[in-house]
């Protein structure tokens, strides 16, 4: 029973991230062509930037950590003589996830040129 109250625990946790990441694509693209000032004002001030003559690199990056609450195990006990035997059987324990993305702008002239982006959270 607990090991069902645990999967059903994580699925809707994992029920939580329905983006996909055609759809953050899709909201990236408009930037393509844009100016650099349209970036910053969407995204605000870049986490990192590089440049090199002409060419700019902006970085935004997003970070969340949590944690899962686990199960607890169930117990049986066993009476021999007089004593008592207690053992846990199942239980899940309590874990920590970061959730990530960093996109990564390209920019020639002022103009967006291109993106690039990782991470296990680049979903809208």
């Amino acid at each position: 029973m607990a090991r069902i109250l645990a999967l059903a625990a994580l699925l809707i946790l994992c029920g939580c991230q329905t983006g996909t990441t055609e759809r953050f694509e899709h909201s990236l693209k408009p930037f393509i062509g844009a100016p650099e000032g349209a970036l910053v004002g969407a995204f605000g001030a870049p986490d990192a930037s590089y440049s090199v003559g002409k060419d700019k690199y902006l970085s935004y990056r997003h970070q969340m950590v949590g944690s899962t609450m686990g199960v607890e195990p169930s117990y049986t006990s066993t009476v021999i003589g007089n004593t008592i035997y207690t053992r846990p059987s199942g239980g899940i324990a309590p874990s920590v996830y970061t959730m990530w993305c960093t996109i990564d702008w390209y920019i020639v002239g002022g103009i967006v040129r291109s993106y690039r982006y990782a991470g296990n959270s680049c979903l809208q």
